[in-house]
């Protein structure tokens, strides 16, 4: 008896000509397979669902906990990778599937997908790698990207109902609930990371190395694509699909935009197919489809959700029970009050940051490499380019901005007349000086790869440099003074740091600090968390999060993968 299977992608509706070009294609090679689109948006009477080629469900039909919760809280790529082990339970729940097949909706079937259904007969769940041979040379992504973002491409998942496919679907469906978020430095790309566990728990996992399928930029050094007597072929075979990851079809020469230097027209067959993968999204409607509006980016008042801010209520763990709809006029109330508390520096006059406008800034690892320093000679810098209206990037509601132009204050000075006799207060009593520290190479690399250090330590490089500095002698001592180099410049620097306090006073005063803080440490294995966390704070003086607890989220741009 022949077995039945579905096709499913996950679209907001600006994506719509790209999900009937999907389907269509589908439909020429496999029209016994049932075909769904399932909507992370509304309908707003952009399109109407009865007339399309598939089945339409809207996410807000699945069965998810605290559903609009699970809409604010994601970018609207996020909310599409987070719905897909939903969408797959729902589908085998509702209809009687022996098999679900997701595709991303930027995929063209080619050819026949019969070697892919042949092996859902036998495996539970079967995928896809990104690459199937090892990467040599300076190409991009390199395995390094392909290791941060996950073994699997998850464009194309195929699931069998089972027993442990189906228990898997529930596991993943709880991950993917809070963690599908693109945040590379807790090692989180999405469901892809995910997915990487999938051979650890499922006894059948079919891996699909032929080069034929899942076809896409990542793999294009491994994947020749050529045309001959009518039909695509990749490696000397029929062409299976192609995943145009990136593509832009009013941008066609560069192909994606993930690889900005790929010239398109050095390879012939593939302009070939792009063109006609282009000409077949405007004549699906993708000139009226890409404008329309994403119905979970605005406040229901019509204000626009800063997509930075989207997480910054689990800094506010009340919010979700307080506010039964986040997108309300009372969660909108809620979310102002949230994004634009300012960032608590200890000590002296600060420049005046929003956490919302500080979440920016962290997200963008650009603006921190040109102004490294924001909350002190960079703050007039960041402020002109968030209040830019020509960068070429969202720019931030003016409720959010108003906070900014209304509480601006002169960065706090390096240094003045006063040299070094001029002290600025911390923690404890104590006072540290304001030159600005000279931290090693290695104190910096552990500082970029650390968010929970980012969100103690904002100003590292200045006003919180100092107290960076006895952290790395105290609590990072076990981790990063291995190195007998590094550990002796740290320690020529805490010298050149006592020397230049104008006191003796001040002096002992951060001895004792330090000795506290390395007692601290080492106590910390005897500890709770509670407890070894309020030390660090009493010791070090923060109000943020300290390093010896949880890490923090902070989500970082996503890698090229």
């Amino acid at each position: 008896m022949k077995r039945k299977g579905a096709v499913c992608t996950i679209i907001a509706k600006n994506y719509l000509a790209h999900a009937r070009c999907l389907m269509d294609s589908l439909a020429q090679f496999h029209p016994e397979l049932a075909r769904f689109v399932i909507l992370a948006d509304t309908v707003d009477g952009c399109f109407d669902p009865a007339r399309e080629a598939f089945e339409v469900l809207t996410s807000e039909q699945l069965e998810i906990p605290n559903s609009k919760w699970f809409h604010f809280k994601y970018t609207k790529l996020e909310l599409c990778t987070a719905l897909k082990p939903y969408v797959i339970d729902h589908l085998f729940s509702a209809h009687d599937l022996d098999y679900v097949l997701y595709l991303d909706p930027d995929i063209l079937i080619c050819g026949e997908l019969t070697p892919v259904l042949e092996r859902l007969e036998v495996e539970s769940l079967v995928l896809t790698p990104h690459v199937t041979e090892p990467l040599d040379g300076p190409m991009r992504p390199s395995e390094l990207d392909i290791l941060r973002a996950g073994t699997y491409n998850c464009g194309f998942v195929g699931v069998r109902r089972c027993e442990e496919a189906l228990a898997f679907v529930e596991w993943w469906k709880r991950r993917l609930y809070d963690y599908c978020v693109v945040d590379l430095p807790r090692g989180l790309f999405l469901d892809q990371r995910w997915i990487d566990l999938a051979p650890s728990f499922i006894s059948r996992v079919g891996v699909i190395r032929d080069p034929s399928f899942n076809v896409a930029y990542w793999n294009l050094s491994q994947r020749e694509i050529s045309f001959s007597n009518g039909r695509f072929l990749v490696n000397g075979r029929p062409l299976g699909f192609y995943h145009f990851s990136g593509f832009d079809p009013e941008r066609i020469e560069s192909l994606t935009q993930h690889q900005p230097g790929f010239r398109l027209s050095e390879h012939p067959a593939l302009e070939r197919l792009a063109e006609e993968y282009r000409g077949l999204l405007f004549a699906h409607g993708h000139d009226q489809c890409r404008s329309w509006p994403y119905a979970y980016g605005r406040f229901d008042n019509g204000i626009e959700i800063p997509e930075a801010g989207r997480s910054l209520h689990q800094e506010s763990p009340g919010s979700p029970e307080a506010v039964s709809n986040p997108f309300s006029d009372q969660g909108f109330r809620e979310f102002v009050r949230v994004w634009n508390e300012p960032i608590q520096i200890d000590g002296g006059a600060r420049p005046y940051l929003t956490r919302l406008a500080y979440k920016v800034y962290r997200t963008k690892a650009d603006l921190q490499a040109a102004m490294p320093d924001v909350f002190n000679v960079g703050h007039r810098q960041f402020l002109a380019w968030l209040m830019s209206r020509d960068k070429g990037e969202p720019t931030l509601p003016d409720v959010f901005l108003a906070p900014l132009k209304e509480g601006r204050e002169e960065p706090h000075p390096r240094s003045s007349p006063a040299g070094a006799a001029e002290v600025m207060p911390l923690a404890l009593g104590i006072a540290a000086g304001t030159a600005r520290l000279a931290l090693p190479r290695l104190a910096l690399d552990i500082y970029a790869k650390r968010p929970d250090l980012q969100a103690f330590f904002p100003d590292f490089l200045g006003r919180d440099s100092i107290k960076y500095l006895v952290w790395l002698l105290s609590f990072g001592r076990r981790d990063y003074l291995k190195s007998p180099a590094f550990s002796a410049t740290l320690r020529r620097l805490w010298a050149d740091v006592l020397q230049s306090l104008p006191s003796p006073w001040l002096r002992m005063r951060y001895r004792v600090v330090l000795g506290v803080a390395r007692m601290a440490a080492a106590a910390g294995p005897l500890l709770g968390r509670a407890v070894r966390t309020r030390l660090c704070q009493r010791i070090l003086g923060a109000t943020a999060r300290p390093p010896a607890a949880s890490v923090v989220p902070d989500r970082s741009a996503p890698t090229e993968v």
